[in-house]
């Protein structure tokens, strides 16, 4: 981020001509191009403590950053596909090179960037399991391998024998031959995010899936969700998908779920006030 977005803009500025004014107009341009979060991310990991340390080093009088307005980042809900969609998707993916990318997104939760980053050496048949520990990502500067998203990410994940199948089937015809799971069609090279990214929409836009789950995300909102319909363990959940805690899988993936536990609270209190105030329930 600092060497994408921040390097290039403010390299060549002096310290004391880095106002409030200036800044708020930098943060404007980022969300012209980024999300908030991302946008939130460059303002409070890197500006805010870059000018705060200057402020404590006696290198600026004043942190023009105080007063300025927060960067308002919500909570995307990310929605999951139906079975009827899942079912669609893969019909329209089925003649694409890269058909194996719908059934390994969805049985494994993995993001986009780290299925493109995938190298057969990653996927072991015998124990079922993908290690998962690079990113394949596009910047200012072409594509790139990068480490995974966080430490957390970086993980090694069980596989069913269902996905185990495709893969060995996929690896004996389009990937022979082949280092990256998902490679191009006429080189052994990863593919582009943003053509893999403009195949998936495509396959999308085919099986008639509405545009709010063309994002990156549907296919791991979807594996989150039938986890938890299915009352996998959540700590199981937490560890394939390579969250650190389960903040991010009850406030993005699972917020629309209830626990059984909710159940046992709620008929607790029901009975505490039965005589009190449902004497009349039934």
């Amino acid at each position: 981020m600092y060497n994408t977005h921040v390097k290039p803009k403010f390299s060549n500025i002096y310290l004391d001509d880095i106002t409030a004014s200036r800044l708020d107009k930098y943060y404007n341009e980022l969300l012209q191009t980024l999300s908030p979060a991302t946008a939130n991310k460059i303002k409070s990991c890197i500006i805010g403590p870059a000018l705060r340390k200057a402020v404590a080093q006696g290198l600026l009088q004043n942190n023009p950053t105080i007063g300025l307005e927060p960067i308002r980042v919500e909570n995307k809900h990310h929605e999951a596909y139906t079975l009827d969609e899942l079912s669609r998707l893969q019909t329209a993916s089925q003649g694409s090179y890269w058909w194996i990318a719908v059934p390994l997104l969805v049985a494994t939760g993995i993001r986009r960037a780290e299925l493109l980053g995938l190298r057969w050496t990653d996927y072991d048949p015998e124990k079922r399991t993908l290690h998962i520990e690079r990113d394949y990502i596009s910047t200012n500067h072409g594509c790139e391998f990068t480490t995974t998203k966080t430490q957390s990410s970086q993980r090694i994940i069980a596989l069913s024998t269902e996905i185990c199948s495709k893969l060995d089937e996929y690896r004996r015809h389009e990937g022979a031959k082949r280092t990256y799971i998902i490679s191009q069609h006429k080189a052994d090279a990863p593919v582009d995010p943003h053509n893999f990214s403009r195949s998936f929409r495509k396959w999308c836009q085919n099986a008639g899936i509405p545009k709010s789950k063309w994002g990156g995300h549907s296919t791991r909102a979807t594996y989150c969700t039938l986890a938890s319909e299915t009352n996998c363990s959540l700590d199981g959940v937490r560890r394939q998908v390579g969250h650190s805690d389960f903040r991010m899988l009850s406030k993005v993936y699972m917020r629309n779920k209830i626990a059984p536990e909710q159940y046992n609270v709620a008929d607790s209190i029901g009975s505490a006030l039965r005589d009190v105030m449902f004497s009349d329930a039934k």
